[in-house]
């Protein structure tokens, strides 16, 4: 949410859209009251929502005419087997990956947090079929 806005802020030549699969969070990014803050991001919400600024379950919809896409996941610490208490749970990520290369067999991860093993996992999973 937060960097989205920020996003549609600086760039209001181009729609940009936050997606979840979750209703109840995508009604709060639609409310009045936003379901996190920080410091001055209602401002930037309410100003670009609406215009530039979407939030929306509408997932395949919208990912099929998407030029960039930035996913963002909860990765929870694993609590079991190898990496038990440290290492990051990737599941998340994969079940992302394989429904944006259902949707949008282009899209190919650069860049991600958790690690190389997470972007060179995702990468195979979302790499245009041979």
């Amino acid at each position: 949410g937060p960097t989205m806005a920020m996003i549609a802020k600086h760039c209001p030549e181009h729609e940009v859209y936050v997606l979840d699969i979750s209703r109840e969070r995508i009604a709060a990014w639609n409310s009045d009251s936003l379901p996190i803050f920080e410091l001055g991001l209602e401002e930037v919400v309410f100003e670009a929502r609406g215009h530039n600024l979407f939030f929306s379950t509408e997932l395949d919809e919208v990912l099929a005419e998407a030029d960039i896409i930035f996913v963002a996941v909860n990765t929870p610490t694993k609590d079991y087997g190898v990496g038990d208490g440290y290492a990051a749970e990737l599941k998340n990520i994969e079940l992302t990956a394989r429904h944006l290369a259902k949707v949008h067999w282009r899209c190919s991860p650069r860049c991600m947090r958790t690690g190389f093993r997470a972007s060179a996992s995702s990468r195979r999973i979302s790499s245009p079929p041979r």
